[in-house]
Parts: C-alpha cells; structure tokens; sequence
C-alpha cells in the first residue's frame, strides 16, 4: 500500500530515483546480514547471507536493466522499490541492533 501511495506522488526524476536506488545498493552490500545480538549468525552463515543478499541484489539489477532497456515500467518500478524498502529495512534493523 505504501509503494502504491509513494508511486502516485512520485515527484523525482528518474536520475534521482536512479541514483537513490544505487545508494540503497550499497547500503544492502555493507550491512546485510543485520545480526539479532539474541540470536546472532554463525560467522560461516553470515558470510552465506552477505554472500546470497548480493548475488540477489546483482540479480535484480541485471532484471532492472532489461527492464529497463525493453521499457517495461512496472517490472522496474517493481524491482525499484523493493530494494527501496529492503535498504530502509537494514538501516532500520543496523539502527535498531547497533552495538
């Protein structure tokens, strides 16, 4: 619902969006796995998480390319903000779980 809402009032370029997108990249390779101090990662499994979280990052931004290059908007805009709402997930959880 919140996408939706945020995709109506959308009032940044697409470079802006672009370049925000390329930030929350960053953000999801440097601080993923956020580790729960109660129940926290094995080094071996954090490395796997670090590992998988930017073989999928890549992943959807080979997809956001082709999207992109075959002009298909939702697909984009889909991918967009899901990664979008996964950086703020991240922070949110670094924040909450900072030590």
């Amino acid at each position: 619902m919140f996408v939706i809402l945020v995709r109506k009032i959308n009032v940044f370029s697409p470079d802006s969006i672009l370049v925000i997108y390329i930030c929350f990249i960053c953000v999801i390779a440097l601080f993923s796995p956020v580790d729960n101090p109660i129940h926290s990662l094995l080094k071996a499994d954090s490395r796997y998480y670090r590992k998988r979280s930017r073989q999928l990052v890549f992943g959807y931004s080979s997809l956001l390319a082709v999207s992109m290059a075959l002009r298909i908007t939702v697909l984009g805009d889909s991918i967009i903000y899901t990664i979008l709402i996964v950086g703020v997930s991240v922070l949110a959880g670094k924040w909450k779980y900072k030590k």
